[in-house]
């Protein structure tokens, strides 16, 4: 949905068009595990994340960029869904167009169908999953593309990827001096190829903390090679086929990294739904955030400032309508409007859409719940994906895993399979959908699951046979699900985080009530280590999620009663901010405080970086931290201007710096 007045005036702004890019969006997703939520519903890319529809993050994400022309390919079948989007956002572009494709088996069929009808004719930036969301604006990563091109013609394409520390992520090789792509990883293992070692002697870099956005800046040529390739049914077929035959297509691809101050995240199966939705509602990809979206419903979103959000009708801003008191939000959580939740509840890591009602004592955790469901009282529910107008009975505890498309009525007895890693419907798959079988149990039901054995629930894991499944019973989930999981603490990135954060605000707000004395920071210095060692958190999350956590405690709520308790409080700051990437955490915790509904700590934010700053306040940021946070923010940030006076200050003293040491 279009975002907030500032940022999408900036955005409308006349840009060039000899040298600007238009955006191609697939906007069908062809990944057969999201069929059971496609029959009769519309494409995936309408549904919803944060409670907004998919399509609606990406296209906010692509406002940021310098594009200001999108072609959004769609099926035939699908077009008519995807016109109120076309209408809500065409004002904001030069051109939205919306094309319309005959029975698209694949990607490639839609990509053919663009090239066929000449509609692109110079650089475009290709977005082949509508599920595809960045904080970052590309301006850096364009300007690279266009010089390369410039330089050689038959530099073709850019594949852009993020940093990761999680190694599930893919394995490339590159050209150390150009950063020329030379080795792509197996279509059937992102993590894995295989490699010549004569690629070794060619100054080739192999990376394998790098994640593919999913975004590529590509030329013309590109759709060319669909097109004289029928049997291309994705972006990496194109991509083989360019390093395949480079001595005979003479063609170059190009990969570039975000920096680390960047984010980005695709959705390509119910693992990752559940990671972009706390990515999103954690801050991660801000600007892109549920808050800074408008709704075209009478209600908008409101944060609290721990990242727990609430849809208020418009008319009612300020009163949370009675869910805050009765609800036990953790962070990372978000209750649609008109829902109805008793006491007890507890919501952990998890969306709740609109319209649903959850009854006394429910515990949910790491779930994303569809709008008009009914949730009876005391029901455990963990890891799921439930889909709209889903009944679950009282004392119901689901399985870990588990898909539940929309429309179901859960049984009061527990059914006579398990459905953990497979998608419960109350329909078997079209005879056209290819990949998926189904099986039949008790209640009516369809048990989906996809043809060659791997989980519906996520691409790395594989399911055995009947009691062998790597999904038995929820009893022994925790220990045979996702057997690389040790290695890739993403799988469930939103619990731990939840987690620490509740635990550390628990430690600091009893430390509040005692009387001060040093040795109570050593004790919450050593209860913050417990947590992060207990929750797997690494060293720069514990420098934003202690910052976080200290600036929503009650004492700080004024200006003064910050500088109070942090000059009390600076033997914990010491402890956790000498480093500067550390201290580039703390002001990222600021930033994303920032907006969340807040006027005073809006205002009070360049006093704040002042105080933690200067040797007669805090002292414990430095310069060139400050700097590099200014640096990575967004160009149409209000936080620039605010900051503005500090930052020129800045500069001028590294500049006197610099003269006299010369």
């Amino acid at each position: 949905m279009p975002p907030k007045g500032t940022i999408a005036r900036d955005s409308i702004q006349k840009k060039e068009d000899d040298n600007t890019l238009t955006a191609v969006i697939v906007a069908d997703h062809y990944e057969t595990r999201f069929a059971p939520f496609l029959s009769n519903q519309g494409p995936w890319c309408l549904h919803r994340v944060c409670n907004v529809p998919i399509i609606d993050f990406t296209i906010d994400w692509i406002l940021r960029t310098e594009i200001n022309k999108i072609i959004l390919l769609v099926s035939e079948k699908n077009l008519d869904y995807l016109k109120p989007t076309e209408v809500r956002w065409r004002t904001f572009f030069e051109q939205f167009l919306l094309i319309s494709c005959r029975d698209p088996a694949s990607i490639g069929d839609a990509l053919r169908e663009l090239d066929l009808r000449a509609i692109i004719s110079s650089d475009f930036l290709l977005i082949t999953n509508p599920a595809t969301f960045t904080n970052a604006t590309l301006r850096r990563q364009v300007e690279n593309f266009r010089a390369r091109r410039k330089a050689n013609r038959n530099n073709v394409m850019t594949l852009i990827y993020s940093r990761s520390s999680h190694p599930e992520k893919a394995t490339i090789g590159v050209k150390k001096a150009d950063g020329k792509l030379v080795l792509y990883h197996r279509a059937d293992n992102p993590s894995r190829f295989d490699v010549d070692k004569n690629y070794f002697l060619d100054d080739v870099v192999i990376r394998n903390n790098v994640t593919d956005t999913g975004i590529a800046i590509c030329s013309v040529n590109v759709l060319v090679q669909f097109s004289t390739n029928f049997d291309f049914r994705g972006r990496d077929d194109a991509i083989r086929e360019i390093l395949a035959n480079e001595e005979i297509l003479l063609l170059n691809i190009h990969v570039d990294v975000l920096n680390e101050s960047e984010c980005a995240t695709q959705i390509n199966d119910y693992k990752s739904y559940l990671t972009a939705s706390a990515l999103l509602m954690d801050r991660w990809l801000y600007p892109l955030c549920p808050d800074n979206m408008f709704q075209p419903d009478e209600y908008v979103f409101v944060s609290n400032g721990q990242n727990m959000y609430y849809g208020v009708e418009k008319e009612k801003i300020g009163s949370l309508a009675g869910t805050q008191s009765k609800a036990i939000l953790g962070s990372c959580s978000m209750v649609g409007a008109s829902c109805k939740i008793e006491q007890a509840v507890k919501v952990v890591g998890s969306v709740v859409g609109d319209g649903t009602t959850i009854g006394l004592g429910t515990r949910i955790r790491n779930c994303i719940i569809g709008r008009n469901c009914r949730i009876g009282r005391g029901c455990l529910l963990e890891n799921a994906i439930i889909g709209d107008s889903v009944t679950i009975p009282n004392g119901y505890q689901l399985e870990k895993y588990a898909i539940l498309s929309s429309n179901l009525r859960m049984p009061a007895d527990p059914l006579n399979r398990s459905v953990a890693g497979y998608a419960l419907c109350t329909f078997a798959p079209d005879e056209d959908d290819e990949g998926l079988d189904f099986d039949r149990v008790d209640g009516g039901f369809y048990l989906w699951k996809l043809s060659s054995g791997y989980s519906m629930w996520s691409k790395e894991v594989k399911l055995g046979n009947g009691a062998e499944d790597v999904f038995s019973h929820a009893d022994s989930v925790d220990e045979n699900v996702l057997t690389d999981e040790e290695s890739s603490p993403e799988t469930a990135e939103a619990e731990p985080v939840a987690v620490f954060q509740e635990e550390i605000f628990d430690s600091m707000t009893r430390i509040l009530e005692l009387s001060f004395t040093p040795q109570l920071m050593n004790n919450l210095i050593l209860e913050i280590n417990s947590s992060k060692l207990a929750n797997n958190i690494s060293m720069e999350d514990v420098a934003k999620y202690a910052f976080k956590t200290f600036i929503l405690l009650n004492a700080c709520k004024t200006f003064i009663g910050f500088k109070e308790l942090a000059l009390k409080w600076k033997g914990l700051f010491t402890n956790y901010y000498k480093p500067q990437k550390s201290q580039v955490q703390m002001l990222m915790a600021i930033e994303e405080r920032f907006g969340a509904q807040n006027e005073d700590f809006n205002k009070a934010l360049p006093n704040m970086v002042h105080f933690l700053y200067t040797e007669t306040g805090l002292g414990i940021l430095e310069a060139p931290a400050i700097l590099e946070w200014h640096e990575s923010l967004d160009a149409s940030s209000p936080i620039r201007t605010l900051m503005k006076r500090i930052i020129d200050w800045l500069k001028e003293e590294s500049e006197e710096e610099d003269d006299d040491d010369e």
